[in-house]
């Protein structure tokens, strides 16, 4: 409810309050809509403050037969009224926006005067003049609303009603108006989040995009008429700044300068996407990686994509990195993974992922002084070794190839077998993660190595020396296999 008083032209008044009036509901962008006269007719009263004041309207489509969707966007009133002094005033009330199919002729909601369904509006009279003055009501409440149908071009006739406590609220006369379509817009702003709260200052800058619909543009996105349905937009936050929650739910931060979230247009209203930044500040991150566990070699991990290595027992420097939450991602290293992760202070350590291999930290804003550091520890993964023999050309299937190793002691017969495969056998024992094992084939009359094929492929250290018939592993989680070739000639 809004309420003005002023010792000045009554319409003047009423044209002021229904300018703000449209701050009270959900404004539909009306520029193809249809805006209705308020008709004449009906009642005033002595409202008195405190009164129940209440107004409403209904509508029909005379001799309709057909389904026809009408809607009637940001309907409201203004009370004019004078005071006992002269001076002059006005209320306006707020309706909800409205939206039904109809199939006849009938009055919508309803046709009685005196149904709740009717006094779509209502409030408490304020004490306008003062003291609590009477306010006498020059004329009936003006009314105004946008009104649009599909289809379109539909003659609707409406009336409008007003009545102060219980008095009857006679229907006004009833106007009509030829209905726009219906249309439903799209556009989308970044705002500015300030102080952890969400503000309606724009940012300068930054850039909006709902691609399925081809609109693209600088911050903010202008309303465009669009089919209704959900689509998704796209922001780019402005150079200096990132993109924060800001206490509202529904948009994905998939990094501090992108974000997106899925924008719903119904029909016959408008969507809006909003996003909010605020300035980025920076702090220090450093990452350390534990020797524990037996754990050895050198390191790879990602951060803020800049991707760095760190040996075991050792802390890479300290990286600039923007404050608020931060993922140190450890990347994949054969033979260990992720056992544990912590964060120096503690209490800005957010959650450990060991199946992702990532730690997810708070970082403040501040110099190395404050900086987080993430300490890493992995633990080395058990793996099997396979040896496979494979009879080339001149090598009779079944023929014994004998097999030794650098991690035990264990010699092995492998009897060759056909292409592509052979035949296997799996070493004894549980070899360790990371561990290098070299597998060396005793020589076999009249045969020569044609070629070492390791699977998976990333265990294999250097290259194969087929001359001396050896080959370095290392040993991840699974099994590893390699497989010779041998053949009788060259």
């Amino acid at each position: 409810m809004a309420w003005s008083r002023a010792r000045s032209n009554g319409s003047k008044v009423a044209s002021l309050l229904a300018a703000v009036a449209g701050v009270l509901v959900g404004v539909v962008p009306a520029a193809m809509a249809t805006q209705i006269t308020s008709p004449g007719g009906g009642e005033s009263f002595d409202i008195h403050p405190g009164d129940s004041f209440r107004v409403g309207y209904d509508f029909t489509i005379p001799g309709n037969n057909d389904a026809v969707a009408v809607a009637w966007s940001n309907p409201r009133a203004v009370v004019n009224y004078t005071c006992p002094d002269g001076s002059a005033g006005a209320f306006a009330i707020s309706m909800p926006n409205y939206k039904v199919t109809v199939s006849d002729g009938q009055w919508y909601p309803s046709g009685d005067q005196h149904s709740p369904l009717v006094f779509q509006g209502s409030l408490t009279a304020p004490d306008g003049c003062g003291g609590g003055a009477t306010m006498h009501q020059n004329h009936i409440a003006v009314f105004t609303a946008d009104v649009t149908s599909d289809p379109s071009n539909v003659s609707l006739h409406y009336r409008f009603h007003d009545v102060d406590n219980n008095a009857s609220g006679s229907w006004s006369s009833t106007n009509s108006v030829t209905t726009s379509p219906i249309t439903q817009t799209i556009q989308g702003e970044i705002f500015k989040c300030v102080g952890g709260v969400p503000s309606t200052s724009l940012v300068s800058g930054g850039n909006l995009a709902v691609s399925a619909l081809g609109l693209a543009s600088v911050n903010p996105l202008a309303a465009a008429v669009v089919p209704a349905g959900s689509y998704a937009m796209t922001a780019a936050a402005p150079s200096g700044q990132k993109f924060v929650a800001c206490g509202q739910s529904g948009v994905t931060i998939s990094s501090p300068g992108s974000a997106s979230q899925a924008v719903v247009v119904p029909s016959g209203s408008a969507g809006d996407g909003k996003f909010y930044v605020q300035p980025i500040t920076y702090g220090y991150v450093e990452v350390c990686k534990s020797s524990a566990n037996g754990v050895a070699g050198t390191f790879s991990f990602t951060v803020n994509g800049t991707t760095f290595s760190v040996p075991a027992g050792a802390c890479g420097s300290a990286m600039k990195v923007p404050s608020g939450t931060l993922v140190v991602h450890e990347n994949a290293t054969t033979g260990y993974k992720m056992a544990d992760g912590s964060a120096t202070p503690t209490s800005r350590l957010q959650s450990v992922d060991l199946s992702r291999s990532d730690i997810t930290v708070t970082i403040v804003a501040g110099d190395i002084s404050t900086q987080t550091i993430v300490t890493v520890a992995n633990m080395p993964v058990a793996g099997t070794i396979k040896i496979c023999q494979v009879a080339d050309t001149g090598i009779a299937q079944g023929s014994l190839f004998s097999f030794s190793n650098t991690a035990n002691s264990q010699v092995v017969q492998v009897p060759a077998g056909p292409t592509p495969g052979g035949y296997c056998v799996i070493l004894n024992g549980v070899f360790t993660g990371g561990q290098q094992v070299t597998i060396t084939q005793a020589g076999h009359a009249g045969a020569s190595v044609s070629s070492i094929v390791v699977a998976p492929a990333d265990r294999l250290v250097g290259s194969p020396n087929l001359v001396s018939a050896k080959t370095t592993i290392v040993v991840g989680s699974g099994v590893t296999e390699i497989s010779y070739t041998d053949r009788v000639g060259s």
